[in-house]
Parts: C-alpha cells; structure tokens; sequence
C-alpha cells in the first residue's frame, strides 16, 4: 500500500516521467532505476518472491527514499495484489525503466535499420555467443 504521505509524491512523479521530465538513471541492479534531486534521491524497483509451496509468485514494487549520504531513510512496498495502488507505481516503475534504459531512442533506432532495403540481422556466427545460462533475448 502507498503510504498517504507518499500519495502525491508517486503521481508527481508518474506524470513528470510520461511528460519526459523526469531523469531516471540506471543502478547495479537492473531492476532498479533513481532520481537523484537535490537533497533526496528515490529509487524504484522491481521483484518478485515465492509466496507458498505451490510456486505461486508475487510481484512488488519497492519505492527507496534515499538522503544526500547515500543511505536509505524511508522505503515501502506494493505487492501486486494491491489493484490501484499496483496499477500506479507499477506504471511508474516501467516508466521509469524506459526513461532510464532510452527505449524510446533504441526503438527508433531499430525501426531505422529495419525500413532499410538491405537484410537485417546478423549472420550466424557473427552475433556475440551468450553464457551457457543464459538466455540471448
């Protein structure tokens, strides 16, 4: 659940995010993206967990209220069975991501070289080889 001092917080930022005005940053966890201001930064992040013996998973957002010196002061989460408050950060969490990871950019690129008349692709064997475990998409 969205603490209600956090409320406005989380919908400023939905809306400066989707209006492009808002800079989100990568981290060392690729499931989590930040904005630094001035004298806070919020981190927003992506997870899930087991939640009993029948492999049944739960997603959940986590929202990090960082200070100046690094250190987290404040943190909730929203699991995704919490239907409206869910929708909301779950919308800002990807909109964070595609702000910091420039998705729009790297689609436009790949529309560029797709309308080119030439085949696309590359050849087998000149694609960079993936670790065995894991997967090259």
């Amino acid at each position: 659940m969205i603490p209600a001092e956090y409320r406005r917080t989380v919908v400023l930022l939905v809306k400066k995010t989707q209006g492009g005005k808002v800079r989100w940053l990568t981290t060392g966890d690729e499931n989590t993206f930040m904005v630094r201001l001035k004298e806070f930064s919020l981190a927003v992040s992506y997870d899930s967990r087991r939640i009993d013996l029948n492999d049944t998973y739960s997603s959940y957002v986590t929202l990090s209220l960082i200070n100046k010196q690094g250190g987290v002061i404040d943190t909730f989460e929203v699991v995704d069975d919490e239907e409206t408050d869910w929708s909301l950060v779950n919308t800002l969490y990807n909109a964070a991501r595609r702000e910091a990871l420039d998705i729009t950019t790297a689609i436009k690129k790949f529309e560029e070289e797709l309308e080119k008349d030439d085949v696309v692709g590359e050849a087998p064997g000149e694609a960079p080889q993936a670790k065995a475990d894991e997967i090259p998409f």
